[in-house]
């Protein structure tokens, strides 16, 4: 049998030293790459039984759903915007304004005027914040999450006051200074509760669902005056109209030959074309911000709106 020699015996070792290390790596990086794919299959594999935190608002807002129904509709109405006992509390912007907490501690405590009760003891914390969560969607949004503006308010407030001309009739209250026309109603507080779709819409087709009494009246007396404009007061004896040139006309009912109103809306019907979709989308961010950012005065203007002068 033939002897390996000496010297060449060192070589032999090295290589052999270095198969064994290259196998050993080759084991190693495989391992590796096996635990990274099943780890990566199992992040993007849904873990059964975990929801999306979409999916449990969707579900806690169902929760809120059935126990507002059971608890608050009957005051407050089924859509939150007020009943016969509670006031609006789906787009009243004082409402809109509280945090989540604030609203979690009214129903839990009741509120400040000793009207509504503390609902603590019938409902625990999770089904109180569901009730939260589905009084935001009744407001148009979801909890915690401040409503998206669809364009520039900056922009909007220019064309509100300039080329839309809308401040020619309405008044908007900015750093609590009040500033438009008088003869419709504040839109202050307007988008409180709103959506930008919804908005929109009243831009462009105020026609569709106009309250009555936001038509022109147009008056004329026994003896031949004719008063145009919007009836302000009235009672079985008497009408006060405000002309649109904001005179005040008080005027006996005995008077009076004939009371009409127009069907169409005092506001222009033609904004679709006179403004552009970037313009329209401005002016509805500017009442969505102006109705944020002026809480007190975004109530005042949201009654007015809601009420006789509604437009």
């Amino acid at each position: 049998m033939e002897s390996i020699d000496e010297s060449s015996r060192g070589p032999l070792r090295l290589a052999e030293g270095l198969r064994v290390c290259f196998a050993f790596a080759g084991f190693s990086l495989l391992v590796v790459i096996l635990f990274l794919s099943t780890l990566a299959s199992a992040l993007e594999k849904p873990q059964v039984g975990a929801a999306s935190p979409r999916r449990s608002t969707v579900a806690a807002a169902d929760t809120g759903k059935n126990l507002f129904d059971r608890n608050c509709a009957g005051c407050h109405g089924l859509d939150a915007r007020g009943g016969e006992h509670a006031p609006n509390i789906a787009t009243n912007p004082e409402i809109q304004h509280k945090s989540d907490q604030e609203l979690f501690r009214i129903v839990h405590d009741g509120a400040a005027n000793l009207i509504m009760p503390a609902f603590s003891s019938i409902l625990d914390d999770g089904k109180i914040k569901a009730v939260v969560v589905y009084l935001r969607s009744l407001q148009g949004r979801a909890a915690g999450a401040p409503a998206k503006l669809p364009g520039d308010p900056v922009a909007g407030k220019s064309l509100f006051f300039g080329k839309a001309a809308c401040a020619q009739c309405h008044t908007v209250v900015e750093a609590g200074a009040g500033s438009g026309g008088f003869i419709a109603s504040d839109l202050t507080g307007y988008a409180a509760g709103r959506e930008p779709a919804e908005i929109l819409q009243a831009i462009t087709n105020p026609g569709q669902n106009l309250n009555p009494r936001a038509r022109t009246t147009v008056i004329v007396t026994h003896d031949g005056q004719k008063f145009s404009g919007f009836i302000r007061n009235q009672d079985n004896f008497s009408v006060q109209l405000q002309s649109l040139d904001g005179t005040f006309h008080l005027l006996q009912r005995s008077d009076l030959a004939s009371v009409t109103y127009d069907p169409q809306s005092l506001m222009p019907g033609n904004y679709a074309q006179r403004l552009t979709p970037v313009e329209l989308h401005d002016l509805v961010s500017f009442l969505m911000q102006a109705s944020a950012s002026e809480p007190a005065a975004g109530h005042r203007g949201q009654k007015e709106h809601n009420g006789e002068d509604d437009q």
